[in-house]
């Protein structure tokens, strides 16, 4: 790990205000960080274990603490850097200091459910029963649950609902849980923790505005609704990555039935191209001439569901 010399690391030491030895001992705790805390950090933000010792994020305190030393007494004392391995030995000791701040977004970048040392193992979100949607329903379509047919009991539970507390006509709220002790609540257009709201991820406004000298960022929900217009608006050749993604710019026959077939199976395409929308479905549809309209609904990650529509044609 130590690519200088012990008597080069403390005569640059000397000159940013530092002891003899310190920055050495510095670096070797970095390596041992590196080699023992850092593969658990990584496996507990993928998913792979439950818990993560609190000595893991101490020792990543302390390192930070030291390189803010460090980068405190470089800015001091640049000015008296006389030789090309002073600006070495500065250089290496910045790429480091980086590294020490990526660790820190570990969460982020690992799109992990996880966002402390101490989670919960269940990441809640909020919902709301939708007409003509059953607790089965919810565990499939929502929670992606595998054996719907018998966790809708357990939601029921957690939700302290009866069979006479709600029906078809929907409305109910609900508190979803969703395990993520043994994986990652994968969301992989998102770069973000992904804990609730944050599930849907953000974006920067489709019209491009500057305030305050700087970019407009969505909200979240402002996000998953401008997503929405975007892939539902998008028509190939838009992407001259991806020509062939998107809608077709010429819709079927005089009678719109391959149109509609065709405009459906590649709204479906395009949506399931970003995976915090789920659950595309057609509303209703009308036809006048050559154009099809159509009327369609896409959820959120968040069980919020978005209504929306579109022409076959271009406007």
């Amino acid at each position: 790990m130590v690519l200088f010399d012990e008597q080069s690391l403390d005569e640059y030491g000397a000159k940013i205000g530092l002891s003899s030895g310190w920055l050495l001992i510095y670096l070797d705790l970095f390596s041992d960080f590196n080699k023992y805390n850092l593969p658990e950090i990584n496996n507990f933000f993928s998913g792979n274990t439950d818990q993560l010792n609190g000595y893991n994020n101490d020792n990543l305190k302390k390192l930070i603490e030291y390189s803010d030393l460090i980068s405190n007494g470089i800015a001091s004392n640049n000015f008296i850097f006389s030789t090309f391995l002073d600006w070495e030995i500065t250089d290496y000791l910045d790429d480091l200091r980086n590294e020490l701040l990526r660790i820190i977004k570990t969460p982020k970048f690992l799109r992990s459910s996880k966002n402390n040392l101490y989670f919960s193992s269940t990441l809640e979100l909020p919902s709301v029963l939708t007409q003509n949607q059953t607790l089965e329903d919810v565990a499939f379509d929502v929670q992606n649950n595998p054996d719907y047919d018998n966790d809708w009991v357990d939601m029921a539970q957690r939700n302290d609902l009866s069979e006479l507390d709600y029906d078809l006509t929907g409305g109910n709220s609900l508190i979803l849980g969703f395990n993520i002790s043994s994986r990652n609540y994968s969301i992989k257009s998102v770069v973000d923790i992904i804990a609730g709201e944050r599930i849907l991820g953000k974006d920067i406004q489709r019209r491009i505005k500057f305030e305050n000298d700087d970019l407009v960022v969505l909200g979240y929900n402002e996000t998953a609704y401008q997503s929405v217009e975007i892939l539902s608006n998008l028509q190939k050749g838009d992407i001259p990555e991806f020509k062939q993604f998107g809608r077709s710019l010429f819709i079927g026959t005089s009678t719109n039935v391959i149109g509609l077939s065709t405009l459906v199976r590649e709204l479906y395409t395009v949506f399931s191209s970003d995976d915090s929308l789920i659950n595309f479905k057609v509303r209703d549809y009308s036809q006048n001439g050559a154009d099809v309209r159509l009327l369609f609904d896409v959820s959120t990650r968040l069980a919020e569901t978005i209504n929306s529509s579109i022409n076959s044609t271009r406007k």
